[in-house]
């Protein structure tokens, strides 16, 4: 029955989301006609984004009764948190692979959305691009989604599949792929660690990075627009030179397989941590109603297929 709920709710976010930034993005434009207020700073605009977000999820934890607890949110030792915020970086190589594939049909959204606050201090940036998402998207997708379909055992489908909406939440071609991959290792760490706030930490790390080489690049952008021209060749993709992908998914293989190392060393952590009344209360037995509940319904299908199509009139109109 969660499992119904959260995907009925999944369209409804969806529209929710297009919609409330529609409606006030056209109640500021009248008031800036008017003269009520000036025009509104990206800042401004990317907090709007995360608040609506919020919103739309504390409003659906008060309607179903959701609980904190229910999202699986605890605090961790400095050990986990300390070790989360190493593999949000050791997962770097294979997303900026993973892009430069996806570059060579779609524009970049992840770097214009970056740029859009390039002008802030650094401090700024992290606070819009790093700290807010990690918070509330992980709430909202590894907390609520993969929170509730990790309950029927499937792990690695709950797993999957929560990742799939990660990506679709991001409504482009380009971020789609590297956010659901993101979004399989955030989920299996928040299994690892009994907690969402490892994910946090782990995206934070990774937004952090794109916003630190964005930030100290920009002032040396003369030099990297002459190194940018000297490595556009035939052999170049995306930018990126043939030796160049072949490098990242080198390292992107070898930084994965550490991260899995990792993750089994955190979850073999916790469950010598727990005590057996808590390791008894995460293996709870499962009703066979339970196991025999589907994961994909159709209002769930419904979502997705309103993400692909903007998805794809997003794509065309670039």
């Amino acid at each position: 029955m969660e499992i119904k709920k959260v995907n009925l709710f999944f369209p409804i976010f969806i529209f929710g989301y297009i919609f409330l930034n529609v409606a006030i993005a056209l109640i500021e434009r009248a008031l800036i006609s008017m003269g009520v207020i000036g025009k509104m700073t990206s800042a401004v605009l990317f907090i709007q984004n995360e608040l609506v977000i919020v919103i739309m999820l504390l409003g659906f934890c008060l309607i179903t009764k959701t609980g904190i607890k229910d999202l699986r949110f605890k605090m961790l030792g400095i050990k986990e948190i300390i070790l989360s915020i190493i593999i949000g970086y050791l997962i770097i190589p294979m997303s900026l692979f993973l892009t430069n594939i996806t570059s060579l049909f779609v524009e970049n959204a992840a770097q214009q959305t970056v740029s859009e606050v390039s002008t802030y201090p650094l401090i700024i940036q992290i606070i819009l691009i790093a700290v807010m998402p990690a918070i509330v998207e992980e709430f909202t997708f590894r907390g609520l989604y993969y929170g509730t379909y990790r309950k029927i055992k499937r792990y690695f489908q709950a797993m999957l599949l929560s990742a799939i909406l990660f990506g679709f939440f991001h409504m482009n071609f380009d971020q789609f792929v590297y956010a659901t991959f993101m979004g399989v290792v955030f989920a299996k760490l928040t299994e690892a660690t009994g907690s969402i706030l490892s994910s946090m930490c782990a995206h934070f790390a990774f937004n952090t990075f794109s916003v630190t080489v964005s930030y100290f690049s920009s002032a040396n952008a003369s030099a990297l627009q002459e190194a940018s021209q000297q490595t556009s060749t035939d052999s170049s993709v995306g930018g990126v030179t043939l030796l160049g992908l072949a490098l990242l998914l080198v390292l992107g293989m070898l930084f994965l397989g550490l991260v899995l190392l990792i993750i089994e060393y955190l979850e073999k952590s916790r469950i010598k941590r727990e005590t057996g009344e808590q390791i008894a209360s995460n293996c709870e037995n499962v009703s066979q109603d339970e196991k025999k509940e589907r994961l994909i319904t159709l209002p769930l299908v419904l979502g997705m297929i309103v993400c692909f199509v903007y998805m794809v009139f997003v794509a065309v109109a670039a």
